[in-house]
């Protein structure tokens, strides 16, 4: 199974937090179907220190709601997730020269079923969220300042962790 992930929303601090809307879109690369998928996912306001753990606690995530995806199908998979405002401050009062910048990390896993073998597998992907270009002299875009106001869609990009992504089991 391959899920490639677009930013479909704009991204926004507010009194919640940072919100953080994808839509994977799901696709079956497998010779039978792809029974009950979805995805698991969860944003970190910068890269986790045991990215392997976390995957690992997103993935044994269970839900019994999903769908089918047939061979050579491809289904659309809207989800969306918050970093807390209490997680962002947190991060600030851990790494105070960062304020206001977040380095938006998420962890996503495909979990579904398989027909015959009885089997859940499970495909782990792992990215930074950045902006293409920063409006403000002297700042990077890798990192999201949050005092600049909402980040267009249009200025967001998924850059994917090979190094933290894995694959389906």
């Amino acid at each position: 199974m391959l899920a490639r992930p677009d930013v479909v929303d704009n991204l926004d601090y507010d009194v919640n937090g940072v919100r953080v809307d994808l839509q994977f879109t799901l696709r079956n690369t497998g010779l039978t179907p792809a029974l009950g998928a979805f995805v698991n996912m969860e944003a970190f306001p910068s890269r986790p220190n045991n990215v392997p753990a976390e995957r690992q606690r997103i993935c044994s995530l269970r839900v019994d709601i999903g769908i089918d995806v047939f061979p050579n199908e491809e289904q659309p998979r809207p989800i969306g997730t918050t970093i807390s405002r209490e997680t962002v401050d947190e991060f600030w009062r851990r790494y105070q020269s960062f304020r206001p910048m977040i380095f938006p990390y998420i962890i996503a896993c495909v979990i579904y079923g398989s027909p015959f073998e009885g089997e859940t597998h499970h495909t782990p992907i792992a990215f930074s969220l950045v902006r293409r270009h920063s409006d403000v002299e002297g700042r990077a875009p890798i990192g999201i300042f949050v005092d600049e106001g909402r980040v267009p869609v249009s200025n967001l990009l998924l850059v994917r962790d090979i190094l933290h992504s894995g694959r389906a089991d």
